[in-house]
């Protein structure tokens, strides 16, 4: 037995020679023998000392032997420690009695046998060994169990998905940094706080999801709209209640949106390349007729009807010319060059455009790289969301027209200051034919989404009743 495993055995009597005696019977190089001469002493030892077992002697001055024992069981730290008591006085059942009701686990009585003494002591030691080492690899558990959970806790913290925790009764036990960032709340604010606190006035459908992961336990997946974003929720119920997994996916959300919308606008840019041709020869001539027939004199008195018919056919050969701007362009019209120069080609035209309706604009050109762009294109994009912008506002309104470098994109940024957009018309916005002008065509915007996407480019946009901002993204992979 190693120096460090060495067994203290406390032995407790007033007469020095008796505790000499135990001495001799009890001495081990794998025993430290501690004698105590009082029962005041006893106790100070074993607060201060792990003893396997006490040796203690019934008739002492002071606390006697029996009180000594009734005070060893009411500490917590020596209640455990097994009792033995030694004496020379009567062996009548009701002595002995008394012991084992104060905590005795064994009586010896003088004088002894050395070799039954010696077993019962290597008896307490073992059961003391045993326990010792269960406590040991309690600790080592309990050890890995707290690095195990830490390690855990390391990885819920560094994943890029929020994750939360609920008890049966739907309140927060833990939260995770992109669930505080997602939720806008520190773990401190929501652990102990009920999920529907949080999530005041869900959909039905998360409502619904919810309970039927805690009550059902059966995992759960879906999608939903809450606190104004998209988001994938993934919920694993478990025996305390449910773990949850939330991705934000709003943007993935507007790209399936925008893919969408992209493939409505090449399909009408397909149909409206095929069908312009058959449309515009027959327009084309009806038009020259209705020009021939307004100059003769004998139609002077239609004339202005004739104006009007003209008018119209002009007018729906411009939306056709827009229809054909949203099929695709070939490689070769677009040319490596900077933003910048096109918008200041264009400042006085939109200044012109604001002056008129007494509207200011403002250009902030920051640094930014060249870019494969189709001049005639990002000139229409510019002038479409520079006008609908200065539609939007009211007198005396801003329209900032920015360019700036954001890590891989080269951002081309059109903001006013009008009311913003309702949700149900954000919706709709690119699709052909949608307006909210009352002589607009609405190929506007479903142009500039063409023109994006065939410059490698996606349009987002910020709105609040503060005004509109639209953001037309260059993908720019260099990142220079």
């Amino acid at each position: 037995m190693k120096s460090s495993e060495i067994i203290n055995i406390l032995m407790v009597d007033d007469r020095p020679e008796n505790l000499l005696a135990l001495e001799a019977v009890l001495s081990s190089p794998d025993y430290n023998l501690i004698k105590a001469y009082s029962g005041e002493e006893a106790l100070k030892w074993v607060l201060k000392e792990d003893v396997a077992v006490i040796l203690l002697d019934v008739q002492m001055p002071g606390i006697n032997g029996f009180e000594t024992a009734q005070l060893i069981r009411q500490r917590e730290k020596s209640r455990h420690i097994p009792i033995i008591f030694i004496t020379a006085i009567s062996q009548a059942s009701e002595h002995v009695l008394q012991g084992y009701s104060l905590g005795a686990i064994d009586y010896i009585f003088k004088p002894f046998n050395h070799k039954t003494l010696q077993l019962k002591i290597e008896g307490f030691v073992k059961i003391h060994q045993n326990l010792r080492e269960e406590i040991r690899q309690r600790k080592i558990i309990a050890d890995q169990l707290r690095k195990s959970s830490r390690q855990i806790t390391s990885i819920l913290e560094s994943i890029t998905d929020a994750f939360f925790a609920v008890d049966k009764e739907w309140k927060f036990t833990y939260i995770n940094k992109e669930a505080e960032r997602q939720l806008g709340k520190s773990k401190g604010q929501l652990i102990g706080k009920s999920i529907w606190t949080e999530y005041a006035n869900p959909p039905e459908q998360m409502t619904r999801a919810f309970t039927r992961a805690m009550e059902e336990q059966v995992q759960v997946q879906f999608e939903v709209f809450t606190q104004e974003r998209w988001r994938d929720f993934h919920i694993y119920p478990w025996e305390a209640g449910l773990s949850v997994y939330l991705k934000d996916i709003t943007n993935r959300k507007q790209m399936e949106q925008d893919i969408a919308r992209l493939d409505r606008l090449n399909l009408i840019g397909e149909m409206a390349a095929g069908i312009s041709h058959e449309v515009r020869n027959p327009m084309t001539t009806v038009r020259g007729f209705l020009q021939m027939l307004s100059e003769k004199n004998g139609c002077i008195q239609y004339e202005e009807y004739f104006k009007i018919m003209i008018e119209e056919l002009d007018r729906a050969n411009s939306i056709i010319t827009e229809f054909l701007s949203i099929s695709k362009v070939k490689s070769k019209e677009l040319v490596m060059q900077s933003l910048n120069p096109i918008i200041e080609a264009l400042y006085p035209l939109i200044q012109a455009d604001a002056v008129g309706s007494d509207k200011y604009v403002k250009i902030e050109l920051g640094v930014i790289p060249d870019l494969m762009l189709d001049d005639k294109e990002i000139r229409q994009v510019i002038l479409n969301l520079a006008r609908n912008g200065l539609d939007s506002m009211g007198e005396g309104g801003y329209l900032t027209i920015k360019t700036y470098h954001d890590e891989n994109e080269v951002i081309l940024s059109v903001r006013d200051q009008g009311k913003g957009i309702s949700e149900d018309i954000l919706e709709k916005l690119g699709t052909p034919f949608f307006t909210t002008k009352a002589e607009g065509t609405g190929l506007g915007l479903a142009t500039c989404f063409g023109i994006a996407a065939r410059h490698n480019a996606v349009i987002t946009l910020e709105t609040s009743p503060r005004g509109t901002n639209f953001l037309f993204r260059f993908n720019n992979p260099a990142g220079i």
